[in-house]
């Protein structure tokens, strides 16, 4: 059982359980380096995402906003629709729905791009 644990030492050949251990140590290693490779890449995403937001102006779009761009930009329905990269039906949904908006991001990037543009001096 000893010859299990233990390789021979009169080779100069390290013990199974030394063996395991700096094997342990570099998976232990590895992981912090895998670990500190998403932290940072989490991170730029972050600052990516931030530095998104921080050029585009928040809107509060309500279906009544939606239709005041659209005429501020002078589009039909279609035409803003293709615009915003969205369906004609949801263009008029939007439109009818009283209070806030709940779009996805890419709708409201679109619609905050649009928005800019339509307000540029």
């Amino acid at each position: 059982v000893a010859s299990v644990y233990r390789w021979e030492a009169s080779e100069g050949r390290l013990n199974l359980r030394t063996k395991a251990l700096h094997a342990l140590a570099l998976l232990t290693q590895e992981q912090k380096q895998a670990e500190a490779e998403r932290t940072k890449r989490r991170s730029q995403k972050k600052k990516a995402k931030v530095a998104k937001t921080e050029t585009l102006p928040k809107l509060r779009p309500t279906g009544r906003s939606v239709e005041r761009l659209r005429h501020k930009l002078g589009l039909t329905v279609a035409e803003f629709a293709e615009e915003m990269g969205v369906t004609v039906a949801s263009v008029y949904r939007w439109e009818a729905s009283d209070g806030r908006l709940t779009l996805r991001t890419r709708a409201m990037e679109a619609l905050t791009r649009l928005h800019v543009w339509a307000n540029q001096p």
